[in-house]
């Protein structure tokens, strides 16, 4: 409700609502910083669209996906698994002694997409097609289902030297309560430890490679997920920025979000899906790859990353 309150001479009215709302708003946000979850998946839909615009450079994202046009993916020989020491505890972002951008992409399938697989294609193959051509290491955070329905595409994933593959669930549920309106929590006969164990074991299956590193889907843990994912013998990592196509920011709202806001030794978040739900990925890192050479950037995996942190 309005409130007056004195002034010299004279009365002035007040009103906090929409200060109250701003404040609420920014309280959100920082707690979905510091707990990891994406704020498309935490409420921030409701906000205003340009405050949701003014807000994105200061998060990260992560949310559903799917791609374009057909694209053929050959068949080549997975290389052979690499063994590298494990970090502790959760890792957002690398040393920023270094002028580098750590590029990790998610690719996530849920349920009811993996039911419609042959209707939809869920990856977007000109990204791979760039990252091959360009020559551009990054880290694919891909999840169980992706694999089961595209072996092929996993497999040529995994040949690429610049390539690195990592864990990022079975289906993408919640390992958090309102986590994601899209990620209920996980339903048995699935349980923390099988949406882990399960995707390491086929992609192992598929492609030899032993997965080191997992995401959680919306980035929502606790510290007790952390310890379990450690105990399985892979490390948890975040980010601590990115593209915003989560958040439908059109490509060059994106490519001005990475140049403005990922600093020295980050980790960028966006997505292998492409359209409709993570549009103008594409077309976002046709402009960032050659921006990132010209201004002395080096574009690394998180494998690189750590091994400069434990200075290896």
């Amino acid at each position: 409700m309005p409130r007056t309150m004195n002034r010299p001479g004279r009365m002035v009215r007040v009103d906090r609502g929409p200060r109250l709302l701003l404040l609420t708003t920014a309280l959100g946000i920082v707690l979905a910083l510091v707990s990891g979850c994406s704020l498309v998946d935490t409420g921030l839909r409701s906000v205003p669209l340009p405050l949701r615009l003014a807000l994105v450079s200061a998060v990260g994202s992560a949310a559903p996906s799917l791609p374009p046009s057909p694209s053929r993916t050959p068949h080549r020989t997975p290389r052979p698994a690499t063994v590298r020491p494990l970090p502790a505890g959760y890792t957002y972002r690398g040393p920023s002694t270094h002028k580098w951008i750590v590029l990790t992409f998610d690719e996530d399938v849920r349920p009811g997409m993996y039911a419609v697989r042959d209707k939809i294609r869920w990856y977007d193959p000109r990204i791979i097609d760039l990252l091959e051509s360009t020559g551009t290491p990054a880290t694919i955070f891909l999840n169980g289902l992706f694999a089961k329905a595209y072996p092929d595409v996993l497999r040529r994933l995994a040949a690429d030297p610049n390539l690195e593959l990592a864990n990022h669930s079975w289906d993408h549920q919640g390992w958090t309560a309102n986590c994601g309106p899209n990620d209920p929590l996980i339903v048995p006969p699935m349980t923390k430890r099988t949406e882990v164990t399960d995707t390491a074991r086929i992609v192992k299956r598929l492609t030899g490679i032993k997965l080191r590193y997992f995401r959680f889907p919306n980035g929502c843990h606790t510290t007790a997920d952390v310890r379990l994912v450690r105990s399985l013998g892979e490390a948890s990592i975040g980010w601590s920025c990115a593209f915003g196509d989560g958040l439908g920011l059109s490509a060059a709202r994106q490519v001005r979000n990475v140049q403005q806001t990922c600093g020295r030794g980050m980790i960028v978040v966006t997505h292998l899906d492409g359209p409709p739900y993570h549009q103008g990925v594409y077309e976002a890192l046709k402009q960032l790859i050659p921006w990132w050479k010209q201004h002395g950037w080096r574009v690394v995996t998180v494998s690189t990353m750590l091994r400069a942190r434990a200075g290896r």
